[in-house]
C-alpha cells in the first residue's frame, strides 16, 4: 500500500532545473522530515596554493544530500508552503568532482544549513552555507573549505 504523508510537501519527487547555475536534481521524500538529493552542475573553485596566484577553475560535480527538515510543523501551523519540499533543513552532502588536466579530482563532505522557497507555481529559491572537509591532490594544509550554494531555478 502506498503511504500517504499529509504533513510535508505535495508529492514524493521533485525535478528541479536551476538556472543561477546551470543544474539538474532529483530529490526524493525519504520520510516526513527527510529527503534525498542527487544533482549534477557544474562548480566553481578558486584555489591558491602556497605563494601561487590564485586559480580559478570550473569543474563538473555530483552531489548527494539527506536533508532533515526541522520546520515542517512550523510551517504547517502558520499556513505556509511546504509543497516541492520548501522549508528549513540541516543537511549532510557529499560532492564528487571531475580530474582533468587543469583541474584535479576532489571529493568534499559535511554539515549545511539550507533554507528552501517556492516562488509562484514553478520557481524555487535555495539558499545554503556550511563547511566541508576536502580531500584533493592540491589540499591545502587546511583541507576545510566554506560550502556555498545558490539556487534559483524550476520545481516541477
Amino acid at each position: 500500500m502506498h503511504k500517504v504523508y499529509p504533513k510535508f510537501s505535495d508529492r514524493n519527487l521533485v525535478l528541479k532545473l536551476d538556472l543561477f547555475i546551470p543544474s539538474v536534481g532529483i530529490e526524493a521524500r525519504l520520510s516526513d522530515y527527510h529527503t534525498f538529493l542527487m544533482s549534477y552542475q557544474p562548480g566553481y573553485i578558486f584555489n591558491q596554493h602556497n605563494n601561487e596566484p590564485t586559480k580559478f577553475y570550473i569543474v563538473n560535480q555530483i552531489r548527494a544530500s539527506i536533508r532533515y527538515f526541522y520546520t515542517v510543523d512550523k510551517f504547517i501551523e502558520k499556513g505556509k508552503r511546504t509543497d516541492k519540499f520548501a522549508g528549513n533543513f540541516f543537511t549532510v552532502f557529499a560532492m564528487i568532482g571531475n580530474s582533468t588536466a587543469v583541474t584535479p579530482s576532489f571529493f568534499i563532505v559535511g554539515p549545511a544549513w539550507r533554507l528552501q522557497r517556492n516562488l509562484g507555481e514553478k520557481f524555487q529559491f535555495s539558499f545554503e552555507a556550511g563547511v566541508g572537509y576536502t580531500s584533493a591532490a592540491t589540499a591545502t594544509p587546511l583541507p576545510l573549505t566554506a560550502a556555498v550554494d545558490l539556487k534559483l531555478g524550476l520545481a516541477l
